[in-house]
């Protein structure tokens, strides 16, 4: 549990009442550190439910997944080619998601192709 963090000279630093730690390796105590972004709930000012089919990223890394979850719950985890693309199922559709990208080197842009569904689906 840090309390502050900083990056000198390309390495991370932690700190808190027990002292000054550097940031290295893949692992915290042995558990596997994944990445990972996540977008804040949204409605993406549409008040219809919605369906993602597809999304594109500037993505990089061996296995970088992207997770979609529902307002209600139900969630997805999708992998990403490496092109950087998503093809979501049809059968999830919410008017509210949260969506995230996990497992990855580096993330520059999220796209997303939505399909607003009539009222009453």
């Amino acid at each position: 549990n840090f309390n502050s963090y900083c990056e000198f000279q390309g390495v991370a630093y932690g700190a808190n009442a027990t002292g000054v730690f550097k940031l290295t390796g893949d692992t915290d105590n042995g558990a596997t550190i994944h990445t990972g972004a996540a977008l804040h709930e949204t409605d993406f000012r549409a008040r219809n439910d919605k369906r993602f089919r597809k999304a594109y990223l500037g993505v990089s890394g061996t296995e970088p997944v992207m997770i979609m979850e529902t307002g209600e719950g139900e969630r997805t985890v999708y992998s990403i080619d490496d092109k950087g693309k998503v093809d979501a199922s049809r059968s999830l559709h919410s008017r509210d998601w949260t969506l995230s990208v996990s497992d990855f080197d580096s993330l520059e842009s999220i796209q997303l192709v939505p399909v607003i569904l009539a009222r009453g689906k």
